[in-house]
């Protein structure tokens, strides 16, 4: 069974990836909103479900014969908390509340499943094909962005009659080009970035592969600098940083070293990386410059990657604010909290003059969306679970197993996604590529400390 049932959930997972990543383009995202993006998002819906019920059943016998199933008793514990929560604010946005569970819910059994039953080659398999081919996608809109900016192009178009016109191009000391969000746009970039130097380090490739996957890194590389995002900088930092050291542990530990000289080499090649980063990050920031101001003499490029935005006085551009006032809202539901899409319609019934009733503002934090969404029971039975497996993925490396690329590859995912979680709203109850990727990480990290 698993010779059809792979071959589909590949063929599903390359599908659900660009169905995310076009939602990211301004342009598609305009021409596939309404009707028709209703209907693809019930589509994977709806073939994920079936697909998630295919894997739960092929894989019955592993989860009720596995004495290591504790991670099921959490995460089914936390769907529990979901179905309390939702029933406790059936008043608002129930059906709403409903579809988050079933997104979660497919997207948990589906994705963590997957990373916990698929051996290492197999997945290795899938993540090759999934990165390559939403990579040229991605290049395209990566390239076209940045010859926005070459070209000092800035314009404004309306992304759907009821929402307000989405900035393009290099604007507001910030490289749009042609993302809805620079944001997800530049952390898109970095998850495809680090699956693009998985694949060009663990495997023999063609000429013309290697030449491809290293525009690519080239590409999105330049994105995400131009992009201005410090959140995604900080994404950067933690991720390279994560593989360095791992990356060196694996090297080391194949090496037979002793702990103190791996230490002392792990601390220098950390240095090392930052100096290299930093490096990277001013020698492509002044050339791309330099180039834009030869083509048009008289811009000032330094003034235009200058945020308005950000200054002492809003160091955290209204997120330390938001947090705050969901903080407040949370002492009125601190158990179960207000369910998955239930807390602004309570402040705005509730408290119509709060400043999150007149904002309408997301939390911008995902820890804080999942204390105010499941309350403090369900925050504490998925922080329980990720502390048990990051204790026990500590346990593995400290009791010197070994470690494959493709660990380091997922292990790295995970660094970027709890970073980029710290300033970015919701990473369960959506669907789009951060939540598949951290989900089938976590399943494969959870499988590994079983692995010797």
């Amino acid at each position: 069974m698993n010779k059809v049932r792979l071959p589909l959930t590949c063929f599903y997972l390359v599908f659900f990836t660009l169905y995310s990543l076009m939602t990211r383009f301004t342009w598609t995202a305009a021409r596939i909103d309404g009707s028709i993006n209703s209907t693809l998002y019930r589509m994977l819906l709806i073939l994920g479900c079936l697909l998630a019920i295919w894997w739960l059943i092929a894989s019955r016998t592993e989860i009720l014969s596995s004495h290591k199933k504790i991670d099921f008793f959490f995460l089914a514990g936390f769907i529990a908390v979901l179905c309390v929560s939702t029933l406790l604010n059936y008043s608002y946005q129930l059906f709403d509340n409903l579809y988050g569970i079933i997104t979660f819910g497919f997207q948990l059994v589906l994705f963590y499943l997957m990373g916990r039953t698929l051996s290492e080659q197999e997945w290795d398999s899938i993540i090759q094909k999934i990165i390559l081919c939403c990579s040229v996608l991605w290049d395209i809109a990566c390239a076209a962005s940045l010859i926005q900016f070459l070209l000092n192009i800035s314009y404004k178009t309306q992304y759907a009659a009821d929402r307000g016109a989405v900035r393009q191009g290099i604007t507001d000391g910030r490289l749009f080009g042609l993302f809805s969000d620079p944001n997800f746009a530049a952390f898109t970039s970095l998850l495809l970035l680090a699956g693009l130097w998985h694949i060009i380090s663990s495997s023999k490739k063609t000429l013309a592969m290697r030449i491809f996957v290293w525009f690519s890194i080239a590409l999105n590389a330049m994105y995400i600098i131009m992009s201005n995002s410090r959140t995604v900088y900080l994404s950067v930092i933690g991720t390279v940083l994560i593989y360095v050291l791992l990356s060196s542990y694996k090297k080391y530990q194949a090496q037979g070293k002793s702990g103190l000289c791996v230490l002392r080499h792990l601390i220098i090649r950390s240095i090392i990386t930052l100096v290299l980063l930093l490096v990277i990050y001013f020698a492509t920031l002044m050339s791309l410059r330099g180039i834009a101001e030869l083509i048009s003499p008289d811009r000032d490029t330094a003034v235009e990657m200058v945020r308005e935005d950000v200054n002492t006085e809003n160091i955290s551009n209204n997120r330390f604010t938001i947090w705050q006032a969901y903080l407040e809202l949370y002492k009125e539901k601190p158990l179960f909290g207000f369910s998955t899409r239930g807390a602004l319609p309570y402040a705005t019934k509730n408290h119509p003059d709060s400043y999150l009733a007149k904002t309408q503002y997301v939390t911008h934090n995902s820890y804080l969306s999942l204390l105010i969404e499941t309350g403090a029971v369900g925050f504490c039975v998925m922080a329980s679970f990720m502390l048990l497996l990051f204790i026990r993925s500590m346990k593995r490396i400290r009791d010197k197993k070994p470690i494959s690329k493709t660990y380091i590859l997922f292990f790295s995912w995970m660094a970027a996604i709890f970073v980029f979680c710290i300033c970015f709203h919701d990473i369960f109850f959506t669907m789009n590529i951060e939540t598949m990727l951290f989900l089938s990480s976590m399943g494969f990290l959870w499988q590994k400390q079983f692995v010797n």
